[in-house]
């Protein structure tokens, strides 16, 4: 099924179904995530972890033999030295 955008009798964009869901509402609604970011970091409050952590979530849970949060610097640290 062919999706046609179209300004009056003008054929703007003909596009596959799933191609232009894809292409306008999934760039869209990505458009609007990063607005809504920018407007969270401007009002100092820290970001969502939407798709995993972000910059304003720097720990990671490590369970080890102590079972100790640790920051991700150290737990590199701590990996490189094991290597």
């Amino acid at each position: 099924m062919t999706w046609t955008l179209r300004r009056g009798d003008r054929v703007i964009d003909a596009l596959p179904r799933g191609l232009a869901l894809r292409g306008y509402v999934l760039g869209h609604l990505i458009h609007h995530r990063g607005q809504l970011a920018v407007y969270l970091r401007l009002l100092e409050i820290p970001l969502p972890q939407l798709y995993g952590p972000t910059a304003d979530h720097q720990e990671f849970t490590v369970v080890g033999s102590e079972s100790r949060r640790t920051t991700g610097r150290v737990l590199l640290e701590e990996l490189a030295a094991a290597v």
